[in-house]
């Protein structure tokens, strides 16, 4: 019985020992120069196995952003991506995965140090690279002024204290590196500041009185946007309490199929909305105010759109409803290097999902 205890002891030992100094480096170096050969070989699958998973997680990120942001670059910009990327097929690129951007040109070109030397090469002088302890490897980079360019193994995959797998821990640049510096923000004059303004402003008129709801949702700002799709997730949550269910339901003029469906979009097209709307799409003789033409108290303003303590207000559209002066902000949204004017419109039933009390 002691005999069977003793030996289990000493296996369980040799299993939890740390590697040797010989075994640690032999690890190392396989794993450093099956990388090379993985990158030299452009083989995205087997490059990907020998990379740790935060450079995975940083892979994946930065194909996801590619993915979802491409169609939203200027045409230089999506050159550039392109080039980057090393290939001029944009279907390719709407699919790209994490694990393609480590064979992609502005990767390889990140890290040339991996690619010194011939692919064939196994010894690691022939490429300048020397060991510098279990967790690293250190590049000497062939290059005149002889930088010394680090970088990190970890490990993964662990079976009590002995470490099974060496991985390289290497940087991923940003999509933002990528493309360059941002484009300067291209300013408008007033004068194309208040046609883009007035043009908006009556399409979103007429987009809203046809039930274009896609138009009419292009021309709102982000904020007006986020609003009404918050407003259709607060109904949906107070509806989901069986006490309100009715009363949310009557409040909207909607079927309970209808609330399960409601989005953004459709909060405009509600018959609440258009009572409490009404006041845009009566609005006549709209007129642009700059910014800095601005006068608080010769033009009244909503108490919905008071903006305090704010020195410098946003340029607006003024018009005339109901036998007064109203106004919506106009804010100019920059993307990509081009000035567009989207409408601040508030949903003026926002967080007011509770019927007013009857007065006793």
């Amino acid at each position: 019985m002691s005999r069977t205890v003793t030996t289990t002891a000493i296996v369980i030992f040799a299993l939890c020992a740390p590697l040797s100094a010989g075994e640690w480096m032999f690890r190392l170096r396989d794993a450093h120069v099956q990388l090379r050969q993985a990158l030299f070989a452009k083989n995205a699958d087997a490059a990907w196995q020998h990379v740790d998973r935060s450079t995975r997680q940083q892979a994946g990120l930065l194909a996801g952003r590619i993915r979802g942001e491409f169609d939203l670059l200027n045409e230089d910009q999506k050159q550039t991506l392109r080039d980057a990327l090393g290939t001029q097929d944009d279907a390719a690129i709407a699919a790209i995965e994490g694990r393609d951007l480590l064979i992609a040109k502005f990767f390889l070109d990140a890290h040339p140090h991996l690619l010194v030397g011939e692919q064939a090469d196994t010894r690691l002088k022939d490429h300048g690279t020397r060991m510098a302890g279990p967790t690293g490897v250190v590049v000497h980079k062939q290059t005149p002024d002889e930088v010394i360019v680090p970088y990190r193994f970890t490990t993964e995959g662990h079976f009590g204290g002995q470490a099974m797998d060496y991985r390289a821990q290497l940087a991923v640049p940003s999509l933002d590196h990528i493309l360059g510096p941002a484009p300067k923000q291209a300013l408008l004059s007033n004068e194309e500041a208040a046609r883009q303004a007035i043009t908006a402003f009556e399409q979103a008129q007429q987009a809203l009185a046809q039930g274009d709801l896609e138009t009419f949702w292009s021309l709102l700002d982000c904020d007006s946007q986020s609003q009404a799709s918050h407003f259709a997730d607060q109904a949906r949550q107070r509806a989901a309490n069986p006490q309100h269910t009715a009363e949310v339901l009557k409040l909207l003029s909607i079927t309970a199929d209808q609330l399960a469906d409601l989005d953004g979009k459709q909060v405009w097209a509600l018959s609440w909305s258009g009572e409490q709307l009404a006041y845009f799409t009566n609005a006549t003789n709209p007129k642009f105010v700059p910014a800095d033409q601005y006068d608080q108290k010769l033009v009244p303003i909503p108490n919905g759109y008071k903006r305090r303590d704010r020195a410098n207000p946003e340029p607006m559209v003024q018009f005339e409803a109901d036998g007064r002066q109203w106004q919506i902000p106009a804010r100019m949204n920059y993307r990509n290097g081009r000035a567009e004017t989207k409408l601040v419109l508030r949903p003026p039933f926002y967080l007011r999902l509770r019927p007013k009390p009857a007065k006793e």
